[in-house]
């Protein structure tokens, strides 16, 4: 992406379903520790509104993919109450993603398990010595 910082178009994504922020706080603040400075994004079903708040406040993009399991969506028909986050999450993502403009596509996009990862170092920095 010519002209756009590579820093700012770079995504990390995580996918919550009924969490509260006590249960990713080691995945948040180690992002927010390691030196990363793209875009953070957390797509939630189930979130309590104090999730999502602390989240806002620490300048997460938060989306709530609940409408989309809708009468209307013949793809994810399930309840969200019951839904199976760890197989949505890829149609969630490809979703919200497909729903921003053009120059808000992330270089690298990092779908990262929200439950069982801390950063120890930016994600950004290991991509690109391993990848290019």
């Amino acid at each position: 992406m010519k002209g756009v910082n590579s820093n700012v178009s770079d995504a990390v994504v995580g996918c919550i379903s009924g969490l509260r922020f006590e249960q990713i706080s080691p995945w948040v603040g180690s992002l927010d520790a390691c030196g990363f400075r793209g875009r953070r994004i957390v797509i939630h079903v189930r979130a309590d509104s104090e999730t999502v708040a602390e989240l806002d406040r620490r300048g997460y993009e938060t989306y709530d993919a609940s409408c989309l399991h809708s009468d209307g969506n013949c793809i994810l028909k399930e309840n969200p109450q019951h839904a199976e986050i760890s197989v949505n999450r890829f149609y969630y993502i490809w979703y919200f993603l497909s729903q921003t403009a053009v120059a808000l596509h992330p270089r690298y996009v990092m779908a990262i398990d929200v439950g069982d990862v801390v950063f120890q170092r930016n994600p950004r920095l290991w991509l690109e010595q391993s990848l290019g």
